[in-house]
């Protein structure tokens, strides 16, 4: 049985009928909004997708994690982990993240590869 060929990445997403172009290094993390996909941008803009998340998850390339059921974040916006088990991370932006349970070893094991600051001592989240 032939395997389908891999999609190729590109350095950009293109959104609204190809109409807008999202450059990856922009792009710091990707939400679910129920049907919807909220887009938050380095700058601090967003943009509001009328597809779901599953739709734009496999053309994303590989330094997007996802992290919860409603959350892709791009692993270069990556600062800091809270504690060394990896339950919230901090965002280059200020923001924090959740990190669920079934996917903190894969967030983790991305954070050691990366050489990404697994401490302790970084400040907790507002609540």
């Amino acid at each position: 049985m032939q395997q389908p060929l891999p999609i190729p990445h590109t350095s950009t997403l293109s959104l609204f009928r190809n109409k807008v172009a999202i450059h990856f290094q922009d792009l710091v993390r990707i939400e679910g909004r129920g049907n919807y996909t909220e887009f938050v941008m380095q700058n601090g803009k967003t943009m509001l997708s009328s597809k779901t998340i599953s739709y734009y998850e496999p053309l994303l390339p590989p330094f997007f994690l996802k992290v919860k059921k409603g959350c892709i974040i791009n692993g270069y916006h990556l600062m800091t982990t809270q504690r060394a088990r990896v339950d919230t991370l901090r965002m280059l932006d200020g923001t924090w993240v959740e990190v669920s349970r079934r996917n903190r070893a894969i967030v983790k094991s991305y954070c050691v590869q990366m050489n990404i600051i697994l401490s302790n001592s970084a400040k907790t989240p507002p609540v």
